[in-house]
């Protein structure tokens, strides 16, 4: 769900990116990659937007602690709990012309400024399944950018994060299955 998450966004925003750039629709703009390649050098090509995920973490506040039983004709099944996830992800300019550099970034702002939620009704590509996904920006302090751009292992480039919420996650795999409770008899019960 995760890789669905991140390619939707890489392909909308690269429509919404080339609309505004007047660009054709054969040139790449937005690239979901590592932004550093394990040689240390800069991952993003030239004149691309590099769209990243830093950071996972759960969303605690919807959490589910219970099994999930669905009733499937004379059988019951349990699985696990969904577990639902905050994706943090940090889109950088690479352009050699810096206020070129910026425009990118001040349009995949607008671009999340006008679409903050995505579902499947909005969203012509999106899985008719995955549920409807929220985006906010996540603003960072000059400190915590730093940190982060050194966990990266690259120079600043011109960036904005966000945080998406909620992802959901939840295996298929049955956990347990038998037959309904169809009666419960109390006559024989100890008080």
């Amino acid at each position: 769900m995760i890789a669905a998450v991140a390619q939707l966004f890489r392909r909308e925003l690269e429509e919404y990116l080339r609309r505004k750039a007047r660009l054709g629709a054969s040139e790449e703009v937005v690239t979901l990659t590592h932004f550093v390649n394990a040689q240390g050098d800069l991952a993003i090509k030239a004149n691309r937007v590099g769209l990243c995920l830093f950071n996972i973490d759960e969303e605690r506040i919807m959490k589910n602690q219970g099994f999930v039983a669905t009733r499937n004709g004379e059988r019951v099944t349990y699985f696990q709990p969904e577990v639902r996830l905050n994706l943090y992800m940090l889109f950088a300019a690479n352009y050699a012309e810096y206020v070129t550099a910026l425009e990118y970034i001040g349009w995949t702002v607008g671009f999340f400024q006008r679409k903050r939620v995505f579902a499947a009704a909005n969203t012509p590509g999106m899985d008719p399944t995955m549920p409807e996904i929220a985006v906010d920006l996540y603003a960072m302090t000059l400190e915590q950018q730093n940190y982060l751009w050194t966990i990266l292992g690259a120079k600043y480039l011109p960036s904005v994060a966000y945080q998406v919420r909620p992802v959901v996650v939840q295996e298929e795999e049955v956990e347990l299955e038998s037959a309904p409770v169809m009666e419960i008899d109390l006559r024989n019960a100890r008080r």
